[in-house]
C-alpha cells in the first residue's frame, strides 16, 4: 500500500509511531525510485542492443547493394 500522508496539527505531540510512519514512507519511496532507475537502465541497454543490430543489418545490406541473384544474361 502507498504512503498515506499525515496532516499534523498545531501543538500535536510527535510520537515514535508517527515518525516511524514517515520513515517507512521515505524508505518505500527510495526503494521505488531505485527500482525505476534499474528499469530505465535495462531499457537503455535494450535500445543500445537494437541500435547495434540495426547498424549491423545496414552494413550487411550495404555490402550486398547492387548484387543480383540468379543468372544474369
Amino acid at each position: 500500500m502507498g504512503y498515506v500522508k499525515y496532516t499534523w496539527q498545531r501543538g500535536e505531540i510527535i510520537t515514535a509511531q508517527k515518525l516511524n510512519h514517515m520513515e517507512d514512507g521515505i524508505e518505500d519511496s527510495y526503494s521505488d525510485i531505485t527500482s525505476v532507475q534499474e528499469d530505465i537502465t535495462s531499457v537503455q541497454e535494450d535500445i543500445t542492443s537494437i541500435q547495434e543490430s540495426l547498424a549491423t543489418k545496414a552494413e550487411i545490406d550495404g555490402a550486398y547493394e547492387g548484387m543480383t541473384v540468379g543468372n544474369a544474361e
